[in-house]
């Protein structure tokens, strides 16, 4: 376990968090299988792997997840399993592969900041989701942040 681990199952300290930087996971749900039981979790840094995929359902359980690292990884679209993560307020997904970032609507009240630099994104298609009266962005991340 590492320092800024701490495994609360809910019950435990209002802060909860895991820290898992370049440990060479390339699957959540297989390689992490124990974030289904830390439903209490508020920040998660899965900074640095190999994940190319978050369909596999492993974040679906993290409703108090409210900061969420994903940089340095080589994810290019499925931003969508995303969607149950309604306590998100800070989402970092930069430095992947990203060329398109529809999904991300469910996260429009809660989200206020958004990196999405260093991916491939050629205009701010899907980004529109997180707009409106009710948004919590205060400003949409620019199409023109440094790309790779």
């Amino acid at each position: 376990m590492s320092s800024e681990e701490s495994d609360d199952g809910g019950e435990g300290p209002a802060e909860a968090s895991l820290s898992r930087v370049g440990a060479g996971l390339s699957s959540i749900a297989a390689q992490l299988p124990e974030l289904g039981r830390l439903t209490g979790l508020t920040r998660l840094c899965l900074h640095g792997n190999n994940i190319a995929r978050l369909d596999d359902g492993g974040l679906s359980a993290l409703g108090r997840l409210r900061e969420l690292n994903l940089s340095s990884n080589l994810l290019e679209r499925g931003l969508a399993a995303l969607a149950p993560l309604t306590s998100l307020t800070a989402l970092d997904l930069s430095a992947n592969k990203l060329s398109d970032v529809s999904g991300l609507g469910p996260l429009a009240r809660s989200l206020a900041a958004l990196n999405l630099s260093y991916n491939f994104l050629a205009d701010a298609d899907g980004l529109a989701e997180l707009q409106g009266p009710a948004a919590a962005l205060a400003s949409l991340p620019s199409p023109d942040a440094p790309t790779r």
